[in-house]
């Protein structure tokens, strides 16, 4: 008894889905409305409907432009939620593996670079010498020094006169 009431209900959605999908109001006595009136489904697959109206045409499935958007997907099922969740699931591991790959990547090209860096450093290697602009650096640095060093030095002798 209660699976026929189910039954009884899960048909009454149905049709009031089925309703509202006909793009013009039901109620109506104008006979364009009636001609849009959705009437049958047929299922292509058990849960993919195509919706064919009173004058042989098809209704969109996806929207109704009385009360927006209404997909008519059927009944949560346990198959359903099941692949679902498979969906899920897999797209996560997918997702993961792809930014894995780009990541173990990144760092494949990077090793090289970090052990050259750390040989040069342990063997006392100067790593500023492969600057663009180290030797105008050192040039510019030794200037200073000989006018600090200038400037020391005549400021000491101009004290002892």
């Amino acid at each position: 008894m209660a699976f026929s009431s189910r039954k009884n209900v899960i048909a009454h959605v149905y049709t009031s889905q089925a309703a509202s999908l006909s793009l013009l109001p039901q109620d109506s006595n104008d006979p364009e409305a009636q001609s849009t009136k959705a009437v049958k489904a047929n299922f292509v697959t058990p849960q993919d409907p195509v919706i064919e109206t009173a004058n042989g045409g098809r209704a969109n499935p996806c929207r109704s432009t009385r009360r927006g958007r209404l997909p008519l997907y059927g009944p949560p099922i346990l198959l359903r939620n099941l692949q679902s969740r498979a969906f899920r699931v897999s797209s996560m591991f997918l997702s993961l593996a792809f930014l894995g790959t780009i990541f173990l990547g990144s760092l494949l090209i990077s090793i090289p670079i970090l052990l050259q860096h750390i040989y040069l450093r342990l063997t006392f290697w100067n790593l500023d010498q492969w600057r663009p602009f180290y030797e105008e650096e050192k040039r510019r640095e030794q200037v200073r020094r000989d006018t600090a060093i200038a400037q020391t030095s005549a400021a000491a002798g101009h004290d002892k006169r």
